[in-house]
């Protein structure tokens, strides 16, 4: 008769065993070849992996740590910057201050050298007209002095006379210019302011007395006129003076400050030079971090998603790899088992299962050996009690037995199913739970170690603001009391100058009053100018003076003259003093509202780094809450995981084995129970 068609299953792993014959002998098979090159290549792709991962993980930490390099760099670079940036705003501010101060000085200087070159030029002219009224005064008293010598020695020949009457004459014209007079000897006068030449020499002889009188009286009054004019010039060439001085002085002062204000320019033009250099040297620097971090992010990212990719694809190449090696070795070793049996080990699986199906003479014989042969392939207990039944139950039981146990291994598929499925869900929640918290743990411990470091800096911070505001306060506090005491030394001073110059002023009215009234009372009693009431030694030898006295014109003037420079610069000490007051206040004032501005921004500065501190502290401790709960979450999803691969994975086969051989199974069953049924017509 027709052989059975043998079953694909079967005949699959009898190929695989005749590939796999001649275990014993020396020579390498084919499958053994398949296996040993599966074994290299796995051995060859975890080596590749293994060297890859310390790679990647020498690359990981490239990217860590020249991360965090990069983004020190860039935070102290960018507060360089500001810093920089900052000193060229105070740089420029001050010499902008600086320049126009330097502008003023030499305007100031400029208008203080024209006044000096002014004044001096003024007093070459003074001098030069001084000088030559001084030279004629001084020859016109000494050619008077001589003429009265000589007429007293009565050398009054015709050449002296000549000579006397040429002085006399000259003098006689300065004497006019000067406003005197000699009604009393008005006919010598008219000789002597003559000609001369007709006049006969007896005429002046007979004159001797009054000419010598003439004479003296002009002497007198020509001694009295250079004195004045002596004392009135040294009285304007003190005054020259001193204005000179003065303005040689503040010519001096301004001098320095320019040299005092272009040595600031400069160093300020240094400073701002060098803070522009250092500027665009910390602004290169910030670009080019920038740059090579964003690279560096890019390249870091992309090679993170590469290295997973090649993870993946590796870690499903060696599953693949497994699971044929798996199958291989399997199916040789389960089909030389069932051939290993004496000198039937020669034969071929196919031979052995013809004969078995020869034999299988009945449908109940044919079902018990499918089902026997089943039972043992799959080491099932459930196909192996059927086989029991088989060889002694009654028919129709055997075929409700079947169906029953098909029933069942169904039911128990769905179940397992179920189960399955509640265990992938379940071990899914466990994973994703730990991933999350995995995750919740790197954040929160990169939060805490920013905040620590935030806190560490605000500590440091409030301690400097704190110096800082108690030193300005100690600065504050003292230059209030040093404004306190240049006011009241300033005030002491004004009141002081006040009653001086009230003073002064009194006492220059008093003395004018009285030389005015002097001046008046004298020229009144005499009827001629108190310049002209000078003593007379030929005619004041009884009561010691001539005419009435107008006092020490010359003397009294000379000491208003003083008190008036005296009562000036008692004027310019309150002005002065007056005006340091309201500079020194408004100095004061100015360094008051900055430094008082300082602590206020300085104290805003402390309460934002305390404020600061305190959310560091608090999200410090919020992150240790968060990292404890999320670790407890971790060993908790880790226990459920565990628990989870006891009862779902650690069963001796994976669920698609189980699978497998539960449809293989029914399948016999099923195969049984066509046997079993009764031939159609």
């Amino acid at each position: 008769g027709r052989l059975p068609a043998v079953p694909q299953p079967t005949m699959r792993v009898g190929v695989l065993l005749a590939l796999g014959a001649s275990a014993s002998s020396h020579e390498a098979t084919p499958i053994s070849k398949v296996l040993s090159m599966l074994d290299d290549l796995t051995t060859k792709i975890t080596d590749e992996g293994r060297e890859e991962a310390k790679t990647y993980n020498t690359f990981s930490c490239f990217c860590s740590d020249k991360t965090t390099e990069k983004t020190e760099a860039i935070q102290d670079e960018s507060s360089k910057i500001d810093t920089e940036t900052a000193n060229l705003e105070t740089f420029n501010a001050e010499k902008d201050t600086v320049t126009e101060e330097l502008g003023a000085a030499k305007k100031e200087l400029n208008e203080k050298q024209t006044e000096l070159d002014t004044e001096e030029k003024r007093w070459e002219e003074v001098l030069a007209e001084y000088t030559v009224e001084h030279t004629d005064m001084e020859l016109a008293v000494n050619a008077l002095v001589k003429a009265v010598t000589d007429v007293k020695a009565a050398k009054t020949t015709a050449e002296g006379l000549t000579q006397i009457k040429a002085v006399v004459k000259r003098s006689l014209l300065v004497a006019e210019s000067l406003g005197h007079s000699f009604p009393k000897h008005s006919k010598l006068v008219a000789l002597l302011q003559g000609d001369g030449d007709d006049v006969p020499d007896s005429d002046y002889t007979s004159h001797t007395s009054d000419l010598i009188e003439i004479l003296e009286k002009l002497e007198t009054d020509f001694k009295g006129q250079k004195s004045d004019m002596e004392e009135d010039h040294g009285k304007k060439e003190t005054a020259h003076t001193t204005k000179v001085d003065g303005l040689r002085g503040e010519i001096k002062t301004l001098k320095q400050t320019i040299e005092t204000k272009e040595d600031r320019l400069e160093e300020l033009n240094s400073d701002i030079a060098d803070s522009e250099e250092e500027l665009a040297e910390q602004q290169s620097l910030f670009h080019d971090d920038q740059h090579f971090l964003k690279q560096l992010t890019a390249n870091c990212h992309e090679k993170a998603k590469m290295w997973d990719q090649r993870q993946e694809a590796r870690v499903d190449e060696l599953h693949a790899l497994a699971s044929a090696k798996a199958i291989i070795k399997e199916s040789v070793e389960s089909e030389e088992g069932s051939t290993a049996r004496g000198e039937a080990a020669s034969e071929s699986f196919v031979q052995v299962a013809q004969r078995s199906f020869l034999r299988a003479a009945t449908p109940v014989q044919k079902a018990t050996a499918l089902l026997e042969a089943k039972a043992k392939k799959l080491e099932s207990k459930a196909l192996a009690s059927v086989v029991a039944s088989l060889k002694k139950d009654p028919f129709k039981k055997i075929k409700n037995l079947i169906q029953s146990l098909i029933d069942r291994l169904l039911q128990e598929a769905a179940a397992e199913a179920e189960q399955e499925g509640w265990c992938n869900t379940e071990m899914g929640k466990a994973t994703h739970t730990r991933k999350s918290n995995h995750g919740k743990v790197r954040e929160s411990g990169a939060n805490i170690k920013e905040n620590e470091a935030i806190e560490k800096q605000m500590v440091v911070l409030i301690e400097e603001l704190t110096d800082d505001i108690s030193d300005l306060e100690d600065d504050l506090a003292t230059a209030e009391t040093n404004r306190d005491a240049e006011k009241e030394e300033n005030e002491a001073t004004i009141v002081s100058a006040k009653g001086a110059k009230k003073a002064t002023k009194e006492a220059i009215e008093i003395l004018k009053e009285h030389y005015r009234k002097a001046k008046a009372k004298a020229t009144a009693a005499n009827g001629k100018p108190v310049a002209l009431l000078q003593e007379d030694p030929a005619t004041s030898q009884s009561a010691g003076f001539k005419g009435a006295y107008g006092g020490k014109q010359g003397e009294g003037h000379g000491i208003i003259d003083m008190l008036e420079v005296i009562y000036a610069d008692f004027d310019r000490a309150i002005s002065q003093t007056e005006q340091e007051e309201k500079d020194q206040e408004a100095q004061y004032q100015e360094f008051r509202k900055a430094t008082t501005s300082s602590i206020s921004k300085k104290t805003t500065a402390k309460k934002n780094a305390e404020a600061d501190l305190k959310n560091a502290r608090n999200e410090m401790n919020q992150n240790l809450d968060v990292l404890r709960e999320s670790q407890e979450m971790i060993d908790t999803s880790m226990e459920i995981m565990q628990k989870l691969k006891a009862a779902c994975v650690d069963t001796g086969m994976s669920y698609e084995q189980r699978k497998a051989k539960r449809e293989e199974e029914i399948q016999a069953l099923k195969d049984a129970l066509d046997l079993l049924a009764p031939p159609s017509d």
